[in-house]
């Protein structure tokens, strides 16, 4: 059996705590709730740490780009929507302090689907068994409707299905507190999607509907540049 030398320790040396610098310092620990307060000093008493201090400088920085009319363009992933934002992010737009928003191909899934039933995000583990996860039929058939018809107009995908979600009237298109996010469709707002064609999942009935959508779109968009 092999025999190990130890580890020799000698030139291993400390120094004071106090000369170290440290980057959680008690200034920058939050505060109580005190009943009574209002938002701006709850903004106040978060820790001005990590996502606490990132958070209150976002905030911020939101203020003073709507104060002085620039351009806000929120980029998103579909969690906002399933976790019931909608209705804070349409406020948002309505008041002008979010002028766009660029969201993923999961965006437009959910999106569609809280406008249309009122509700989304199916149970992937009590679905993949089945074969079921994916193919809701409503939900692929309105979005290569909406990305086909828009890919006639020259339309991007965000404003396609936008439009179509407006024209078609679903029940709960307009219930404030099922509100959509493509609701603000109009000249004054923008709604991006953006899907990866490596990560193409909208669902499983449309993927191939989809790419040739996509492919119809690019054509359209290299014609118009190129006359």
């Amino acid at each position: 059996m092999a025999k190990w030398t130890p580890i020799s320790l000698d030139e291993v040396k400390s120094y004071p705590l106090q000369e170290r610098y440290n980057k959680v310092k008690v200034e920058d620990f939050g505060s109580t709730w005190q009943p009574g307060g209002s938002m701006n000093l709850w903004l106040k008493s978060l820790p001005k740490i990590l996502a606490g201090n990132d958070f209150a400088e976002i905030v911020d920085q939101l203020v003073r780009a709507a104060a002085s009319k620039k351009t806000n363009i929120l980029a998103m992933g579909a969690h906002a929507i399933k976790v019931g934002l909608n209705p804070v992010i349409l406020d948002l737009f309505n008041r002008r302090i979010i002028s766009s928003v660029a969201m993923n191909g999961a965006g437009i899934i959910h999106d569609a689907e809280v406008a249309m039933v009122g509700g989304t995000s199916e149970d992937v583990a009590g679905q993949i068994g089945t074969g079921k996860f994916g193919m809701a039929e409503e939900t692929g058939k309105f979005l290569n409707a909406a990305i086909s018809d828009g890919s006639k107009q020259g339309l991007g995908l965000g404003r396609s299905v936008g439009a179509m979600l407006i024209k078609e009237n679903f029940p709960y298109n307009r219930k404030p507190s099922h509100a959509r996010i493509e609701n603000p469709y109009r000249p004054s707002v923008e709604s991006l999607c953006h899907i990866p064609v490596s990560c193409i999942d909208l669902n499983a009935l449309t993927a191939l509907y989809i790419a040739s959508a996509a492919f119809c779109l690019n054509l359209l968009l290299f014609r118009s540049f190129s006359s």
